[in-house]
C-alpha cells in the first residue's frame, strides 16, 4: 500500500540527509 511505499521513502530521505548534515 501507500503507507509502505512513504516509509520506504521516509527511511532513504533520512540515509541521505543524514550524511549530508554531517559533511556539514
Amino acid at each position: 500500500m501507500a503507507t509502505r511505499g512513504f516509509y520506504f521513502l521516509l527511511l532513504l530521505i533520512s540515509e541521505i540527509d543524514l550524511p549530508v548534515k554531517r559533511r556539514g
